[in-house]
């Protein structure tokens, strides 16, 4: 995979229009998790950047993993600048992917313990280059349900949602 797919310049504009379209910049944890107006967002782990996305649905892993699939090309940015892709850190942690491709890594990824390598990092964004949707993927691993995903489509017919998990959402740093 060519990871400078796009100029440095584009992938830089492109974060930062993710974060002016998602992240609600009236929360009071925004400041925080941005660094005070960091130019390249949420790049030191002070918190994450999910801690700030507003509004979200959430869906399961498992139907986020099948909405991905629905799309030719898709962005990946994360908060940790220090992570690196096959061997590599990019200058800029922006990737592009087939969602196909995406989907079968991220599921790849699922059964990787928490202290082994990974492809990609725990906490991600994923997005399309209009950004007409996101789909974050969080590090949060509720048992029974497994990994919390939020999304800014539309409330989707995802069986793996119960009402009694969005109540404990509502009680967790994502309902906040």
């Amino acid at each position: 995979m060519n990871l400078q797919t796009e100029s440095i310049k584009y992938k830089r504009a492109l974060r930062k229009d993710f974060i002016n379209k998602f992240a609600d910049k009236t929360l009071p944890q925004y400041r925080y998790v941005m660094q005070h107006g960091d130019f390249y967002g949420a790049n030191t782990h002070k918190g994450c950047l999910w801690e700030v996305i507003r509004p979200y649905n959430v869906i399961s892993f498992e139907k986020a993993l099948e909405t991905l699939k629905e799309y030719e090309e898709l962005f990946v940015i994360w908060d940790d600048r220090r992570f690196c892709f096959d061997g590599n850190n990019p200058k800029t942690p922006v990737l592009k992917f087939n969602g196909i491709e995406l989907s079968k890594l991220l599921a790849e990824d699922s059964s990787v313990k928490p202290n082994e390598k990974r492809s990609l990092p725990i906490d991600i964004y994923v997005f399309d280059r209009e950004l007409s949707f996101h789909i974050t993927f969080t590090h949060i691993t509720i048992e029974g349900f497994g990994r919390v995903c939020i999304t800014s489509k539309e409330k989707t017919d995802d069986f793996g949602i119960s009402p009694a998990f969005e109540e404990f959402i509502k009680e967790t740093e994502l309902g906040k």
